[in-house]
Protein backbone atom coordinates (compact mmCIF):
# COMPACT_ATOMS: atom_id res chain seq x y z
CA UNK A 1 0.00 0.00 0.00
CA UNK A 2 1.43 3.24 -0.98
CA UNK A 3 0.32 7.11 0.00
CA UNK A 4 -0.69 7.45 -4.06
CA UNK A 5 -3.20 4.19 -3.99
CA UNK A 6 -5.10 7.24 -1.94
CA UNK A 7 -4.72 9.87 -4.55
CA UNK A 8 -7.72 11.56 -5.83
CA UNK A 9 -9.93 10.66 -2.99
CA UNK A 10 -11.66 13.79 -1.37
CA UNK A 11 -12.66 13.65 1.82
CA UNK A 12 -16.79 14.96 2.45
CA UNK A 13 -17.57 16.38 5.42
CA UNK A 14 -19.98 15.56 7.90
CA UNK A 15 -20.27 18.91 9.50
CA UNK A 16 -23.76 19.63 8.77
CA UNK A 17 -25.26 16.23 9.85
CA UNK A 18 -23.32 15.80 13.01
CA UNK A 19 -22.15 19.72 14.45
CA UNK A 20 -25.28 21.74 16.52
CA UNK A 21 -25.16 24.65 18.37
CA UNK A 22 -20.77 24.33 18.31
CA UNK A 23 -21.04 20.95 19.66
CA UNK A 24 -18.73 18.40 18.08
CA UNK A 25 -17.25 15.11 18.75
CA UNK A 26 -14.97 12.67 17.70
CA UNK A 27 -16.68 9.61 15.86
CA UNK A 28 -17.90 7.18 18.76
CA UNK A 29 -16.14 3.39 18.77
CA UNK A 30 -17.88 0.55 17.45
CA UNK A 31 -17.73 -2.84 18.41
CA UNK A 32 -16.45 -3.86 14.81
CA UNK A 33 -13.58 -1.47 14.48
CA UNK A 34 -11.84 -1.20 18.13
CA UNK A 35 -12.01 -4.75 19.44
CA UNK A 36 -11.31 -5.41 23.44
CA UNK A 37 -7.90 -6.66 22.64
CA UNK A 38 -6.51 -2.71 21.53
CA UNK A 39 -6.72 0.00 23.47
CA UNK A 40 -4.37 3.38 23.84
CA UNK A 41 -2.02 2.93 26.88
CA UNK A 42 -0.16 6.34 27.98
CA UNK A 43 3.09 6.54 29.82
CA UNK A 44 5.25 10.01 30.51
CA UNK A 45 7.71 9.12 27.37
CA UNK A 46 4.72 8.37 24.93
CA UNK A 47 1.14 6.99 24.17
CA UNK A 48 1.48 3.90 22.58
CA UNK A 49 -0.70 1.37 20.66
CA UNK A 50 -1.60 -1.44 22.83
CA UNK A 51 -3.08 -4.95 22.73
CA UNK A 52 -5.08 -6.26 26.23
CA UNK A 53 -5.10 -9.76 26.24
CA UNK A 54 -9.08 -11.08 27.73
CA UNK A 55 -7.91 -12.80 31.07
CA UNK A 56 -10.98 -13.88 33.61
CA UNK A 57 -13.47 -10.68 34.28
CA UNK A 58 -10.33 -8.12 33.43
CA UNK A 59 -7.84 -7.57 31.42
CA UNK A 60 -3.89 -8.89 31.65
CA UNK A 61 -1.15 -6.73 31.42
CA UNK A 62 -0.91 -4.63 28.17
CA UNK A 63 1.67 -5.11 25.99
CA UNK A 64 2.98 -3.47 23.02
CA UNK A 65 1.61 -4.32 19.54
CA UNK A 66 4.33 -6.73 17.93
CA UNK A 67 5.80 -5.23 14.60
CA UNK A 68 7.15 -2.02 13.90
CA UNK A 69 3.53 -0.34 14.16
CA UNK A 70 4.79 1.74 17.27
CA UNK A 71 7.39 4.34 17.36
CA UNK A 72 9.40 6.94 19.09
CA UNK A 73 6.35 9.13 18.60
CA UNK A 74 3.02 9.46 20.29
CA UNK A 75 0.76 6.57 18.49
CA UNK A 76 -2.91 7.13 19.46
CA UNK A 77 -6.86 6.06 17.96
CA UNK A 78 -6.35 2.79 16.88
CA UNK A 79 -9.42 1.72 14.60
CA UNK A 80 -9.54 -2.04 13.28
CA UNK A 81 -10.99 -4.06 10.92
CA UNK A 82 -12.79 -6.67 12.07
CA UNK A 83 -10.07 -9.29 11.78
CA UNK A 84 -7.56 -7.05 13.00
CA UNK A 85 -5.83 -7.31 9.39
CA UNK A 86 -5.95 -3.23 8.75
CA UNK A 87 -4.99 -0.96 11.81
CA UNK A 88 -5.95 2.58 11.06
CA UNK A 89 -4.34 5.48 13.82
CA UNK A 90 -3.40 9.13 14.88
CA UNK A 91 0.10 9.93 15.17
CA UNK A 92 2.43 12.59 15.30
CA UNK A 93 4.07 13.56 11.88
CA UNK A 94 7.57 12.63 11.90
CA UNK A 95 8.17 15.54 9.57
CA UNK A 96 9.57 17.98 11.79
CA UNK A 97 8.47 20.54 9.09
CA UNK A 98 4.79 19.19 9.99
CA UNK A 99 4.41 18.58 13.26
CA UNK A 100 1.18 18.58 13.68
CA UNK A 101 -0.79 14.90 14.11
CA UNK A 102 -2.02 12.79 10.77
CA UNK A 103 -3.24 9.31 9.99
CA UNK A 104 -1.56 6.53 9.29
CA UNK A 105 -2.26 2.27 8.39
CA UNK A 106 -0.09 -0.68 9.51
CA UNK A 107 -0.81 -4.21 8.08
CA UNK A 108 -1.05 -7.39 10.50
CA UNK A 109 1.44 -9.64 7.95
CA UNK A 110 1.02 -13.42 8.22
CA UNK A 111 3.63 -13.95 10.92
CA UNK A 112 1.30 -11.77 13.43
CA UNK A 113 3.71 -8.84 13.38
CA UNK A 114 1.75 -5.35 12.29
CA UNK A 115 3.97 -2.73 9.33
CA UNK A 116 5.07 0.21 9.34
CA UNK A 117 3.32 2.77 9.32
CA UNK A 118 2.01 4.21 6.05
CA UNK A 119 0.73 8.15 6.09
CA UNK A 120 -2.45 7.80 4.72
CA UNK A 121 -1.71 10.67 2.15
CA UNK A 122 -3.00 13.75 0.90
CA UNK A 123 -6.77 12.81 0.23
CA UNK A 124 -6.58 12.59 3.92
CA UNK A 125 -3.77 14.51 5.50
CA UNK A 126 -3.03 18.03 5.28
CA UNK A 127 -0.23 20.29 7.11
CA UNK A 128 -2.66 20.70 9.72
CA UNK A 129 -3.79 18.08 12.02
CA UNK A 130 -6.26 15.08 10.90
CA UNK A 131 -6.43 13.04 13.64
CA UNK A 132 -9.06 9.94 15.41
CA UNK A 133 -10.04 7.81 12.66
CA UNK A 134 -12.70 5.44 12.41
CA UNK A 135 -12.67 2.45 9.92
CA UNK A 136 -16.87 1.94 9.52
CA UNK A 137 -15.94 -1.68 7.81
CA UNK A 138 -19.60 -2.99 6.30
CA UNK A 139 -19.66 0.61 4.22
CA UNK A 140 -15.92 0.77 3.34
CA UNK A 141 -15.61 4.04 4.82
CA UNK A 142 -13.11 5.96 7.33
CA UNK A 143 -14.42 9.03 9.44
CA UNK A 144 -11.98 11.34 10.52
CA UNK A 145 -11.57 14.75 12.56
CA UNK A 146 -9.87 17.51 10.66
CA UNK A 147 -8.66 20.52 12.73
CA UNK A 148 -8.29 23.85 11.58
CA UNK A 149 -8.02 27.24 13.74
CA UNK A 150 -11.42 28.56 12.55
CA UNK A 151 -13.05 25.23 13.14
CA UNK A 152 -11.72 23.84 16.18
CA UNK A 153 -12.25 19.90 14.37
CA UNK A 154 -14.87 18.72 11.95
CA UNK A 155 -15.85 15.42 11.29
CA UNK A 156 -14.56 13.88 7.72
CA UNK A 157 -15.44 10.94 5.79
CA UNK A 158 -13.84 9.53 2.95
CA UNK A 159 -14.45 6.15 0.79
CA UNK A 160 -11.53 3.42 1.75
CA UNK A 161 -10.00 2.04 -1.80
CA UNK A 162 -10.44 -0.98 -3.08
CA UNK A 163 -7.24 -1.66 -2.74
CA UNK A 164 -7.45 -1.13 0.97
CA UNK A 165 -10.79 -3.23 1.53
CA UNK A 166 -8.88 -6.35 -0.09
CA UNK A 167 -5.88 -5.70 2.38
CA UNK A 168 -8.26 -5.49 5.21
CA UNK A 169 -9.90 -9.00 4.19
Amino acid sequence: MQPHELAGLEPISTEARVARNGWRRPPAWSSTSLPAAVAASTSAAATKTKRLPSRGAGFAPATGLPGEVNTSIWEYNPSLTPGGTLLAFGSLDPDPAAPYSDVFFALRLPNGQYSERVDAGPCINTVIEEYHPQIDWPRGRMTFVRWTPETQGDLFEVSLPAALLQLGR
